[in-house]
């Protein structure tokens, strides 16, 4: 009963983590015990930032419960605010 619990909870979260957090989003994930779910991200031509699951099963987010995991730390690379938006 404990596993088929579990496993529904595993199938209605969803946990994503950004570029530059996928180590500390493998951890979160580790520690409830969710699998980290595969996603594709890229930035438009115009700035725009694109996070997108990946198809199949395992991508399916519609009716979960959907954690992006994203650090505000600021570097060299992208501001606090590039990353608050993102």
């Amino acid at each position: 009963m404990m596993l088929e619990r579990q496993s529904h909870m595993n199938d209605m979260i969803k946990l994503l983590g950004t570029d530059g957090t996928e180590e500390f989003a493998r951890r979160v994930a580790k520690y409830i015990g969710v699998p980290l779910t595969p996603r594709q991200e890229r930035i438009f031509s115009d700035g725009e930032p694109y996070i997108k699951s990946v198809s199949g099963h395992d991508g399916n987010v519609r009716e979960r419960d959907v954690y992006v995991i994203s650090s505000l730390f600021s570097d060299e690379i992208q501001s606090v605010n590039d990353k608050f938006v993102k």
